[in-house]
């Protein structure tokens, strides 16, 4: 492949043709894979075993700790119409940035799913993650403010 490189120039219009000619199908798989996307941890993170001892320890807790976060995330496609709601029914400037903040997100996210081979997504989500944590957070203070308002 790499020796002749004309079949490398021949592979685009090959993808093309075959995920218009299954694109229902690869939307549909796609959007399937969200949720075990949004949860995966990148297949680079390795703990090195002859680190220090105190060092191992820690490493390995902060990751069994990220590991148990992930799924929370998944609370993020949730509260996006929620946050959508609550920005179109009084415009603040809270609300504006978590409107922006969750439409970002999901636009990496959808994006990702679509474009990118499934072992990159762990890897790729890494950035979106402390902004996922910000926007679950900052949707559900907005949310219970507005019922106890109510």
């Amino acid at each position: 492949m790499y020796v002749n490189t004309t079949r490398m120039n021949e592979l685009q219009g090959f993808t093309r043709s075959v995920v218009l000619g299954n694109l229902p199908s690869y939307v549909t798989d796609a959007f399937a894979t969200i949720p075990s996307a949004m949860t995966d941890v990148s297949p680079f993170i390795k703990i090195s075993d002859d680190s220090i001892v105190f060092l191992h320890i820690f490493f390995s807790g902060l990751l069994i700790f990220y590991r148990t976060l992930l799924p929370f995330t998944l609370v993020a496609l949730f509260l996006y119409p929620i946050a959508m709601y609550l920005f179109i029914k009084e415009k603040s400037t809270k609300r504006i940035l978590l409107a922006t903040l969750g439409s970002v997100i999901l636009c990496q996210i959808f994006l990702t799913v679509l474009v990118v081979y499934k072992e990159d997504y762990g890897r790729l989500f890494a950035s979106i993650q402390p902004l996922l944590f910000v926007f679950i957070i900052g949707t559900l203070q907005e949310l219970f403010i507005h019922k106890r308002r109510a």
